[in-house]
């Protein structure tokens, strides 16, 4: 193998950006000095000498996290990756050289392509792996396995080890969007469940949570695969490559997500103060029907809302319109002494101008609360959080009214602010498998269950038995047990050697799977 590095040095040319999808790179470095750590090149002390053969490994939340439950996402596009990847001979070259000068204080030879040159020649590109995994939209218990990798070809064993970085990032990240989603919908449904009528509750919920993270996502990846996730919970999204990325990953015919017509500051400023009126006009002019959404916050919040909501023009042309004007302040209003209100306080104050203005067309639903007409709506979406949220809509309850009266956008705080520990995800190898020889010939397989023992960090050992037993209560059995294997296995196989082994859901299905766990659990 020395000689082969020598000769690929020595004559090959690397290209920079030749495949910009390298699965060679796609690792942390020190990964890939990790080959001749896994065996013996003479035989040890006790005359025997071992290589590694298989490799079996699992990602988890680990206990303490953030959340008690996870939205399981991030499935099928980690299956269609590994379906797509295709290792080519340049690849292991421009990684020799790559390796031998990135790691060029300690030599050159730290980078063994002998299982990248088997995959190539033996197996077509493909990576020689089995994932399993929980499917997607299905709410597990953190401590549990989400999902599992393992070699099926001996001489790859390492590559296990090797993917770690690019599956973890593959799946901690959306499944931590879909779960942060799924907290905010559960602080939302809480307050509709008190305050909504109940035919209200079901058919609101799924558009109370719009999607408006996409400008401040930190690459269009992030958009695209984070707020994809988000929408295993919420049909309301802004982010185009999000939904795009929920078509080609989840196979329908339906548009997984929604969104209206919207004017924003651009608009409203157009034809400066005196003309914000004037160009409000223009806009319900254009669109006389459908859902319609206005900035109210360019020059006075207060005033645009009492303006259009008081008897007169404006009030005649929206309540004319076939469809709902959606008031949006996208700032909190200065109090008479300069300070500024919390986001509750500034909607408490936007809704008594509701109240007052269109009482007359106003109702009050069967449990008691206010409800806006049908042509009016409110949208929240400046900087909030869980905590926002909940604040604004406690404080809408003890005003009277509906939590159907308003929609939340969230951003920042739906794909960004968080991190891999923010949910504790690890992954490790919990079984190794041996070869071992001795100095007279003789072979044997050495399976080996191994687990990290430090206290808080603590992982699994074995091969695992994923049980669901209904109403959130999922447990995990080493592979085998009694008790488990009269039950299905959470853990499905999606691919193996580069193929798709299992029917991929659309997005119904996992929706239904996350509204089936929330029934379950009452969230």
């Amino acid at each position: 193998m020395k000689d082969f590095i020598d000769e690929v040095i020595a004559n090959h040319v690397p290209i920079p950006g030749r495949n910009p999808n390298n699965q060679i790179y796609k690792t942390d470095s020190y990964k890939s000095t990790q080959y001749n750590m896994w065996q013996d090149l003479d035989f040890d002390d006790d005359g025997l000498k071992e290589r590694l053969v298989e490799m079996y490994a699992f990602i988890e939340s680990r206990v303490g996290a953030r959340d008690d439950y996870l939205v399981m996402a991030g499935v099928q596009a980690v299956a269609l990756e590994l379906e797509k990847i295709r290792v080519n001979m340049d690849d292991v070259k421009d990684a020799i050289i790559f390796y031998a000068e990135h790691f060029s204080s300690v030599g050159k030879y730290h980078f063994n392509p002998l299982p990248w040159l088997k995959i190539v020649l033996e197996h077509e590109g493909r990576l020689p792996l089995e994932f399993k995994a929980i499917p997607e939209g299905s709410l597990v218990p953190i401590g549990i396995p989400l999902c599992t990798i393992r070699n099926t070809d001996e001489h790859c064993a390492q590559i296990v080890s090797h993917v770690e970085g690019w599956l973890q990032k593959a799946m901690w990240y959306p499944i931590t969007v879909a779960t942060n989603a799924l907290r905010f919908s559960k602080t939302i449904k809480k307050a509709l469940v008190q305050t909504a009528d109940p035919e209200i509750v079901e058919s609101f919920l799924p558009f109370s949570l719009q999607d408006f993270a996409y400008r401040g996502c930190t690459s269009e990846d992030a958009a695209r695969i984070g707020c994809g996730a988000a929408l295993y919970v919420t049909l309301g999204s802004d982010t185009v490559s999000a939904i795009e990325h929920i078509m080609r990953t989840m196979p329908g015919d339906k548009i997984p997500a929604f969104s209206v017509a919207a004017s924003e500051h651009n608009q409203a400023m157009c034809k400066g103060r005196d003309g914000e009126f004037k160009q409000l006009k223009r806009v319900l002019k254009n669109y006389p029907k459908g859902t319609l959404a206005c900035v109210a916050d360019t020059y006075n919040v207060l005033h645009f809302v009492d303006k259009v909501s008081s008897p007169g023009e404006f009030r005649d042309l929206i309540m004319s319109r076939d469809g709902t004007f959606v008031i949006r302040p996208d700032s909190c209003v200065v109090d008479e002494n300069g300070y500024e209100m919390t986001p509750a306080e500034t909607i408490s104050e936007i809704f008594k101008i509701l109240d007052k203005n269109l009482k007359d067309v106003n109702t009050v639903n069967q449990k008691g609360f206010k409800v806006l007409n049908s042509h009016f709506r409110v949208i929240y979406g400046d900087g909030l959080n869980n905590e926002k949220i909940d604040d604004i809509l406690k404080r809408m309850i003890k005003d009277g009214w509906c939590a159907s009266n308003i929609i939340f956008g969230v951003g920042g705080n739906l794909a960004q602010k968080i991190d891999r520990d923010t949910e504790r995800f690890a992954m490790k190898a919990s079984e190794q498998k041996f070869l071992v020889s001795d100095v007279n010939g003789k072979k044997w397989t050495d399976v080996r269950q191994v687990c990290k023992e430090t206290p808080g960090k603590q992982s699994k050992k074995g091969r695992f038995h994923i049980v669901d037993f209904g109403k959130g209560n999922v447990k995990c059995f080493p592979e085998g047990d009694l008790e488990a294997i009269t039950h299905p296995n959470m853990l499905e196989t999606y691919t193996k050697d580069g193929s798709i082994l299992r029917v991929l859901d659309n997005i119904d299905t996992v929706r239904d799977r996350v509204n089936k766990s929330r029934r379950e659990l009452n969230i």
